[in-house]
């Protein structure tokens, strides 16, 4: 009796690591990513920014050294945050679909100036 106990213990205790370790959940790595995009007349450096499936991305748009003011947009990730010249804002994302998504700051005449980017998506 002590055995079977004993054996039904273990394959719970088993069994619960199992499904910790899995995460319960289907959305990705439950991870977050860090990654700070300086904004100058007229580039983002860098200009891509790499994620996977289901990874949190936190994004600084550091426009210290910029003199106007500047803005990032991306529809399919619902991106759309400006910041002024001398100062910093943060969003985040999290990417649900593979694939690459280009990204603009629409300030008039600074797309076209080259102020674009690419946030790369992989499974």
């Amino acid at each position: 009796m002590k055995t079977r106990t004993l054996f039904l213990m273990t394959a719970a205790i088993v069994a619960m690591l199992i499904v910790t370790g899995c995460g319960g959940s289907q959305s990705g790595s439950g991870q977050t990513s860090e990654v700070t995009l300086a904004l100058t007349e007229f580039k983002f450096t860098p200009d891509t920014i790499n994620a996977k499936v289901g990874e949190r991305v936190k994004v600084t748009l550091d426009n210290t050294k910029g003199t106007l003011k500047h803005n990032i947009k991306q529809a399919d990730l619902n991106i759309d945050t400006a910041v002024e010249a001398g100062q910093k804002a943060t969003f985040e994302f999290t990417a649900t679909k593979a694939g690459t998504y280009d990204f603009v700051c629409d300030v008039p005449g600074h797309k076209e100036a080259g102020m674009v980017g690419k946030i790369i998506v992989q499974p």
